[in-house]
């Protein structure tokens, strides 16, 4: 077992990796190319429309504030302006996972981000990110009877238009175990099994869903303690099959087989992993967001939900409800309890404050996911920027004082 701050050599070389590797994270990020550009990650500084419409479509189709131009014309914005999510999944630097020797195996666990927006995104825009340096901090149990733990803040940027206008700001927090050997499997889970009246009362939820539209929510008329309407996801698919992109025209693939590779750590998306018991080899199927067999090698239960399906369900319940007119100027969660694929999740949401700050008519909403097992699987925390009946509008052309 491990003891804070004094670390074995095969701990020392991976934290000296770490430390070169993080002098050269700093400043400005270089567009995506190759298997990074494959995950969803902008390959161009430049938004498109096109770029706006799909994310729209693929995070909240039934909303066609963030896909149809002409609705989104007709509204205060004039025309289209990115999800809130937007900048953060399309134009975030590159992540990257501690490197662990041989000898060692690490796990992690996405606890979250924390993001704020001053400025709509639109068509048009051009979005450079400036990262800063990651950090690393040893949070292992004073006991000296668990493995190695440390809280990892990587993706720490903020990104600029074509104006120089600092416009949104992102840090991803992630806790990282490191064990000495292959960790233990957690307990394991069995699948959901629904009744009728389960299943009927998710239809009910999930068919009278309906965002707000153009019909203002004005400041005035929410109060602390108001409930948004909850919105629901469920039962959780597998997801995507994640494949390497194909060859650029004219170009020739090469014919090479993958080997298997000794894994020392997630997340294992490709190749092959390892049955401690037999010594077989077994492909990852997508790895731990479609094969229990991949989740249980890195220690969880069975296969679990990738991160964006429970934000985007809370995100998804404030939009909802805000309507078209209003702005969201920050949006903080933090992930609790994995989700395994068969689980329904259902976010509510609930109005904690309302304020006035720097003229700007606010107010913060408590949000959390709740599966049918019992279990808060996620919460957070958003602050919205509300038009005011005191406000000129629908002439104002203020967006946030920041």
């Amino acid at each position: 077992m491990a003891v804070r701050g004094i670390y074995s050599d095969l701990e020392k070389k991976m934290l000296e990796t770490f430390e070169k590797d993080s002098e050269s994270r700093e400043g400005w990020s270089k567009p995506a190319t190759g298997m990074e550009a494959a995950f969803n990650l902008a390959g161009s500084p430049h938004v498109t429309a096109a770029m706006v419409q799909e994310y729209g479509v693929s995070n909240d189709p039934w909303n066609p504030f963030w896909h149809d131009a002409a609705w989104a014309t007709a509204s205060r914005w004039g025309g289209l302006i990115a999800h809130p999510w937007f900048a953060a999944d399309r134009f975030k630097p590159l992540e990257k996972m501690l490197e662990s020797p041989r000898g060692l195996f690490l796990t992690f666990y996405l606890m979250g981000h924390d993001l704020e927006i001053y400025q709509p995104i639109r068509p048009g825009d051009t979005i450079r990110a400036w990262l800063k340096r990651p950090t690393l901090e040893d949070v292992t149990d004073p006991n000296g009877k668990e493995p190695r733990r440390f809280h990892y803040i990587d993706v720490w940027t903020e990104m600029f238009n074509q104006r120089d206008e600092c416009i949104f700001s992102l840090k991803q927090y992630i806790d990282i175990t490191i064990y000495e050997g292959a960790p233990k499997a957690d307990k394991w889970l069995p699948d959901y099994g629904y009744t009728p009246q389960e299943l009927e009362y998710l239809a009910q939820i999930y068919e009278t869903e309906k965002p707000r539209g153009s019909h203002v929510r004005f400041w005035e008329d929410v109060n602390v303690g108001d409930l948004l309407p909850p919105v629901t996801t469920g039962p959780t698919p597998p997801a995507n099959l994640i494949a390497p992109p194909p060859p650029k025209p004219g170009e020739v693939p090469k014919r090479v087989f993958p080997r298997p590779v000794e894994p020392t750590g997630g997340p294992i998306m490709f190749g092959y992993i390892p049955d401690r018991k037999t010594g077989l080899w077994y492909p990852t199927q997508g790895g731990r967001h479609n094969s229990d067999r991949a989740a249980q090698f890195e220690g969880g239960p069975r296969a679990w939900i990738y991160n964006y399906v429970s934000r985007g369900i809370m995100c998804r319940c404030v939009t909802n409800w805000m309507g078209d007119d209003a702005f969201m100027c920050k949006f903080g969660w933090r992930h609790i309890w994995r989700t395994p694929l068969g689980d329904t999740l259902i976010a509510h949401g609930k109005i904690i404050r309302k304020y006035i700050e720097n003229a700007e008519h606010l107010v913060d909403i408590r949000l959390w996911c709740l599966n049918l097992r019992g279990t808060i699987t996620d919460m957070a925390t958003t602050t919205l920027k509300l038009l005011s009946r005191e406000d000129p509008f629908p002439n104002y052309p203020k967006v946030i004082n920041r």
